[in-house]
């Protein structure tokens, strides 16, 4: 994987913005499986084990259709992510604005936060450069550790990294990547451009291409979320690397 990880980062006394995927099953305020949560929670130790000041979480859930939703709300996320860690997980009633603002500045030393549902602006989707800066104003260091999210043109998996100049991969998202080229016999390799988020380009094991690796297409592959790459991976891995361009769209 040849971009930065969270461990190439110095978090030490940093306010760190974590894009992490907690799109869980909910309802009624009840978690079906806090699966995705669970898988974070290493990246999210980890930034408090550096020293972090502050880390906020910021995540989607659902399609409010670009505008605030109770039953989407991220309240009991943050609850639930607090048990999970053994330390309170402040909320923020927006993602952005002086709620948002507040509920950072007010976070104890080596504080969590996590921000109100990204999708209840419309301009999330819309990858707008206003929004994306009111969420890096928010934090000094970008991680990205929303696997299941990392293809979405959006404004906090796009715009907030290209605004921020120190910037890496959580855990969660490095182990997704090193996966997939274990199983589809090459290297991996992160990268973004604008409007169209992030691809995961595939350079292929010479040995598993008949004709080659001149003649070998990269791979872009995307799928929904941390529990489900295995599947995916078998598929696209036999018989051999694609010579065509494979992308998985997922419906999250």
């Amino acid at each position: 994987m040849a971009k930065k990880t969270i461990r190439d980062l110095d978090l030490k006394g940093r306010r760190v913005f974590i894009r992490v995927d907690f799109n869980v099953p909910l309802k009624g305020g009840v978690i079906g499986d806090d699966t995705r949560i669970r898988e974070s929670l290493p990246t999210v130790q980890y930034a408090l084990d550096a020293g972090a000041s502050r880390i906020v979480l910021a995540s989607h859930l659902g399609r409010p259709k670009g505008k605030p939703n109770p039953e989407m709300s991220l309240r009991p996320i943050a609850q639930r992510t607090g048990e999970l860690l053994g330390s309170n997980v402040a909320f923020a009633d927006n993602c952005i604005g002086a709620a948002a603002s507040q509920a950072v500045a007010s976070a104890p030393a080596n504080g969590v936060v996590l921000l109100e549902n990204l999708r209840f602006h419309p301009e999330e989707e819309k990858d707008d450069e206003r929004f994306a800066q009111q969420l890096a104003s928010l934090a000094d260091v970008y991680v990205n550790d929303a696997f299941g999210a990392a293809h979405r043109a959006h404004a906090s998996v796009v715009g907030v990294p290209r605004l921020m100049k120190e910037k890496g991969a959580g855990l969660l998202l490095e182990k997704e990547v090193r996966e997939l080229s274990r199983l589809l016999g090459g290297e991996i390799h992160v990268s973004s451009s604008p409007g169209r988020g992030s691809a995961f380009v595939m350079v292929p094991n010479c040995s598993r291409t008949p004709e080659g690796c001149d003649a070998a297409m990269p791979s872009a592959i995307a799928h929904r979320g941390p529990s489900k790459p295995s599947r995916r991976a078998h598929a696209a891995a036999a018989p051999s690397i694609p010579t065509e361009p494979v992308m998985c769209q997922p419906r999250s």
